[in-house]
């Protein structure tokens, strides 16, 4: 789902150097709001309904062990 420099960034996880220098890339805000909003529009083209999004929502808690409240409007 992610898409290097469109709406994120991926990393050599062993490469300390390449994850330092993402870092220092996002700290740019212009990026950071526009990788944002190019993730936003990626994530409603590959997952439209809400019932999916519930579903993912619920997924990423489960792994996570993060519980998020429910979200305004979707039942």
């Amino acid at each position: 789902m992610i898409e290097d420099a469109a709406c994120g960034a991926l990393v050599d996880t062993a490469n300390p150097g390449a994850i330092a220098a993402e870092v220092e890339r996002l700290a740019d805000l212009v990026r950071r709001i526009a990788l944002g909003q190019a993730g936003r529009r990626t994530a409603l083209a590959r997952f439209p309904s809400a019932g999916e999004a519930v579903l993912l929502v619920a997924l990423y808690g489960r792994l996570t062990g993060f519980m998020m409240r429910p979200m305004a409007g979707v039942k």
